[in-house]
């Protein structure tokens, strides 16, 4: 299994109310990727992290994490919400099952 993490830096317009709006939006664009078997989204509790957001997505493999980025409802989401309200993001894939090929599933 993979995790996708991104943290994301707000564009300094971007108020508390988008913040929740985009966690809403995360949800709602991402779980309509058929690769995608879970999402989480939020904002930041400690004042002191430098990334407000983030959003994460496990999919199987790292085949589908590739068939994932190209798909339609991943890229509006990029397109129309981490895009216009962010100014720099940190994107970090994990393994979940160590010992077990990522790359197929």
């Amino acid at each position: 299994m993979v995790h996708l993490v991104v943290l994301c830096k707000l564009e300094p317009h971007v108020s508390q109310e988008r913040v929740e709006e985009m966690a809403r939006q995360a949800r709602t664009h991402l779980l309509k990727v058929p690769q995608v078997l879970h999402v989480r989204s939020g904002k930041r509790i400690d004042k002191d992290n430098a990334y407000p957001y983030f959003y994460s997505v496990d999919v199987e493999s790292l085949d589908k994490l590739a068939m994932y980025r190209d798909d339609p409802h991943q890229v509006k989401f990029h397109t129309e919400v981490i895009l216009p309200n962010t100014r720099e993001r940190l994107e970090l894939v994990y393994e979940l099952e160590p010992n077990k090929d990522v790359r197929y599933s």
